[in-house]
């Protein structure tokens, strides 16, 4: 699983990263949040760190269900939850790319 934040786009290497990987691999970019967002830094400094438009408590929220769900589809065995099929209408900030896709760069 690759989990950023905030990324414009993706850099050569992680595209080649991805390319590279065998098996069930998931990725997820939260737009607007800073790379400090899943740390307790969102709380000690609350209102400092950028965590999006959908606020620190629900960008928390979508980080803890992304690895949730694909933990326990890949360890536990369990079937395969929607947040890892595509994008969430309850997490709009996540742009989500699935094993079959392609992670790409922008130009």
């Amino acid at each position: 699983m690759m989990l950023a934040m905030g990324n414009e786009q993706r850099s050569e290497e992680e595209c080649r990263l991805w390319g590279s990987l065998r098996g069930p691999r998931f990725s997820v970019n939260l737009r607007g949040a800073e790379h400090l967002t899943p740390s307790d830094a969102v709380w000690l400094a609350r209102g400092t760190i950028k965590s999006g438009s959908m606020g620190a408590d629900k960008t928390i929220a979508a980080v803890r269900d992304y690895i949730a769900a694909f933990l326990d589809a890949n360890l536990r065995g369990r079937p395969m939850d929607p947040l890892l099929t595509g994008p969430s209408a309850e997490y709009p900030d996540a742009d989500v790319t699935t094993q079959n896709q392609l992670l790409r760069s922008k130009p």
